[in-house]
């Protein structure tokens, strides 16, 4: 009878270290941390959807985990608002005592992570807006595949000169990407070389995501018909 009772005692902490962590402590811990990311992002929580997975489930006790995935829906960066930020994390182990403690993630992961920034040409659009304010009206950016270009208008004289400007994005260090003017396109009238070399150097624009968590690094750009994508590598560090 003590065996049996022993036993079934036995079963019964097996099966809570099995279940408590999957259907409790997993949840709990995906809850706190889309409190921290929302918090460090300022959206709501709705627009935060995080996935961490464990098995056993029970190693997420200890903070091990197998994998972290993130996608992050409307964060803003310096004015420029990002269509969604997603970032993957293969196995790794968090910070349990400092993330119940002070709410903050530390994560150590066995190898690099990898994430994409996206961005759509209306919000570009609206940020240009902004940036060019007083230099270049109603400027808009048409992005082609792997083509950039800049419409807008600039004063001279009381007129109303339109303007088309070509260039490129590329990175600039680990957390900046900055378009470079290539070319401008000036209809209408003719204006000296001189003007149009000012005019394309005060386009020039500095796009920086140096608050990117998760030691993130921009790793390349690509431009797609109406989108601009920035993949990204992440090393180990706090959100």
């Amino acid at each position: 009878m003590k065996k049996n009772k022993a036993a079934a005692f036995l079963i019964l902490v097996i099966s809570l270290l099995v279940i408590l962590p999957q259907i409790v402590f997993l949840p709990m811990i995906e809850k706190g941390l889309i409190d921290v990311v929302s918090r460090s992002f300022m959206v709501g929580k709705e627009k935060v959807a995080l996935t961490l997975k464990a098995k056993p489930a029970v190693k997420i006790l200890w903070g091990s985990f197998d994998s972290f995935q993130l996608l992050i829906e409307s964060p803003d960066f310096g004015g420029l608002p990002l269509d969604t930020l997603q970032m993957d994390m293969g196995s790794g182990k968090v910070d349990l005592p400092l993330f119940l403690s002070k709410r903050e993630l530390k994560f150590a992961a066995k190898s690099r992570g990898v994430g994409r920034i996206v961005i759509t040409e209306d919000a570009l659009n609206d940020y240009l807006i902004e940036k060019y304010k007083g230099f270049i009206d109603n400027p808009k950016a048409v992005l082609g595949d792997n083509e950039v270009s800049i419409q807008g208008s600039f004063e001279l004289m009381g007129q109303r000169i339109p303007i088309i400007i070509w260039g490129t994005l590329v990175p600039e260090g680990d957390s900046a990407v900055i378009f470079v003017p290539e070319d401008i396109e000036v209809k209408s009238v003719r204006i000296s070389q001189g003007l149009k070399n000012k005019l394309l150097e005060n386009m020039a624009i500095i796009f920086n995501f140096d608050s990117l968590p998760l030691g993130a690094e921009i790793a390349g750009i690509e431009v797609e018909e109406g989108s601009l994508l920035i993949s990204m590598e992440m090393h180990n560090n706090r959100f």
